[in-house]
């Protein structure tokens, strides 16, 4: 296990704002799967159309996207849950 500089010094952050970070970098990695979604969602577009639309690629790729769909559409609604819950603060009296 590794510790910041701030963790040894006793100037870790609190649990909400590194809950508020996790999240973030968890948007930014559903932002990139999204992105794949949607590169093979034109690329299955493109192949409509053509005798290429009745192969094997074709089926592959619309399976891909039909799996990206649910589970981007999933993470959003877990991140959104997540990002709803509220830590309560210690009572320092």
């Amino acid at each position: 296990m590794f510790f910041s500089l701030g963790d040894l010094m006793g100037k870790q952050k609190s649990r909400a704002a590194r809950l508020s970070e996790g999240i973030a970098k968890m948007r930014i990695g559903l932002d990139e799967v999204t992105t794949i979604k949607d590169e093979i969602e034109n690329w299955k577009s493109n192949l409509e159309g053509t005798n290429l639309e009745n192969t094997e690629l074709y089926g592959r790729l619309e399976e891909a996207y039909d799996t990206l769909e649910s589970a981007c559409s999933e993470i959003e609604s877990q991140l959104d849950e997540l990002e709803n819950v509220e830590i309560p603060v210690p009572y320092r009296g």
